[in-house]
């Protein structure tokens, strides 16, 4: 799927920097720090969900009863 991203001239021109450093294209940068941020993103949600369930079960099952 094609789309467009609007980046700041200063954005463009780090990224630009970071693709010619490491020998990368823009896109390719720009599709694993996505990646990163999804799969990050996700794993903190499952994180604090697990907590928040733990730390309440004694509420959640009261108010299931209910």
């Amino acid at each position: 799927m094609a789309w467009t991203m609007r980046l700041s001239e200063e954005e463009e021109a780090l990224l630009a920097a970071r693709a010619e450093a490491e020998g990368r294209s823009k896109q390719e940068i720009a599709r694993d720090a996505l990646r990163l941020y999804l799969s990050d993103r996700t794993t903190r949600f499952d994180r604090a969900r697990t907590r928040v369930l733990r730390d309440h079960a004694e509420t959640f099952s009261y108010l299931a009863d209910k």
